[in-house]
């Protein structure tokens, strides 16, 4: 039996990355503050994920996944595009 190698937050990614685009963005409004707060530590751990600040958003940048994971302190929210 095949068992994932990835943990919790890595899954989230995933599964942001399967999401068509459209959906994506009710997805994240969902998820819960501690599932964001995972998936930005995650990000800023992680050496595959570029830190690239504009203005009051820090953006992450995973150029072999195509992704980019953006907080925005202003509005206090988190944004996904791939």
């Amino acid at each position: 039996m095949y068992k994932s190698k990835l943990n919790p937050d890595q899954r989230l990614i995933k599964k942001l990355n399967d999401l068509p685009s459209s959906d994506r963005k009710s997805y994240i409004a969902r998820l819960s503050e501690q599932a964001i707060a995972n998936i930005i530590a995650y990000v800023v751990s992680s050496p595959k994920w570029d830190y690239r600040p504009d203005g009051n958003t820090d953006r992450f940048v995973n150029e072999h996944l195509e992704a980019c994971v953006a907080y925005d302190h202003t509005t206090d929210s988190l944004s996904y595009k791939r």
